[in-house]
């Protein structure tokens, strides 16, 4: 999930799964909700990696326009692409 790390030939990457804004490596609706209160201001997404996974759309803005493109893809009607 988002925020686990690897290490290939001595250098770390961090993995980034777009719409798994909580990390659990699972795109659902607890993912919607952390993005609904980081657009709220109630909790601010923290690190980049997890800011980055939570912009599904991949336009570079967190809006709810991400929340729609999972919430598309919880009800089967689109995928979140890379």
């Amino acid at each position: 999930g988002t925020g686990m790390t690897v290490t290939i030939e001595g250098k770390t990457y961090t993995a980034v799964k777009l719409g798994d804004a909580n990390g659990d490596g699972i795109i659902n609706s607890a993912d919607l909700l952390k993005i609904q209160k980081h657009l709220l201001g109630v909790a601010v997404l923290q690190t980049d990696f997890v800011k980055k996974s939570a912009d599904a759309n991949n336009d570079g803005v967190i809006n709810s326009a991400d929340l729609l493109k999972i919430q598309k893809y919880l009800l089967k009607v689109s995928d979140i692409e890379v």
